[in-house]
């Protein structure tokens, strides 16, 4: 009887251990899948880039028509980007305009986020948004204030406010101009507007004062219409610009 007890008692004793194995290595495997799983998330987020979304890119550059040494950077011909929007809304049609005299640089729907002024110094100077300067070429960005375009049609103007005396030698300021909506958008993005003067197609502008439209298209229910940057009609902007007087 006393061994029965006894061999009982063995018994026990090993089922208690192997139970004790058998959750520590469940525990185990279940730690080292766990930071099998952590290690494929963190490894697939480091590799997936995200595209940059913006529902409208305008981007002009000049003077790219400059031959030699003098970059566009080295311009010192200033000119402004505008672009109008007449859209369509509940409340009717309504008109919104931003360029360089914009209070805050930015509207709305719309948002200058960087202004350039031309060559000035021993390096091409920018301003943009924050305040800081950088040698760069001389640029002009706007960007969308929504994630989104609102129904209607968009203008964008360029205008030569002062050439500086680049017309003396060149006798034009030439200005590349790439206008995308959807930006980053997998099956809406589209370059609606691409003027380059690599491809001899560059905006022109050949007077101080000047005022040209180089871009223009239309969105109806959220997306794009096709053909609708075709035959662009001359709009005046800069006249309608200016903040009220006090």
């Amino acid at each position: 009887m006393k061994r029965n007890r006894h061999q009982s008692s063995n018994r026990s004793g090993l089922q208690t251990s192997q139970v004790l194995n058998d959750l520590t290595f469940g525990i185990a495997f279940i730690f080292i899948v766990a930071a099998v799983l952590l290690l494929i998330i963190v490894s697939t987020k480091a590799i997936t880039k995200v595209p940059e979304y913006d529902a409208l890119k305008v981007t002009v550059v000049w003077d790219t028509c400059l031959k030699g040494d003098r970059i566009p950077g080295y311009s010192k011909a200033d000119v402004d980007t505008y672009i109008m929007g007449k859209f369509n809304t509940p409340n009717g049609e309504i008109t919104d305009i931003l360029g360089f005299n914009t209070p805050d640089r930015k509207t709305r729907y719309f948002v200058l986020d960087r202004d350039d002024k031309g060559y000035s110094g021993t390096e091409p100077v920018i301003g943009n948004s924050d305040g800081k300067e950088m040698a760069e070429t001389n640029k002009e960005i706007i960007t969308s204030a929504l994630n989104h375009l609102t129904d209607g049609w968009y203008y964008i103007n360029l205008h030569l406010y002062a050439d500086k005396k680049e017309l003396v030698t060149a006798g034009k300021i030439c200005a590349d101009v790439q206008v995308t909506v959807f930006k980053g958008l997998r099956g809406k993005e589209r370059l609606v507007c691409n003027l380059e003067a690599a491809h001899d197609s560059a905006a022109q502008l050949t007077h101080k004062g000047q005022e040209i439209t180089v871009c223009q298209f239309q969105i109806q229910h959220g997306n794009f219409v096709e053909g609708s940057q075709e035959e662009i009609v001359q709009q005046d902007i800069k006249q309608f610009s200016r903040p009220p007087g006090p």
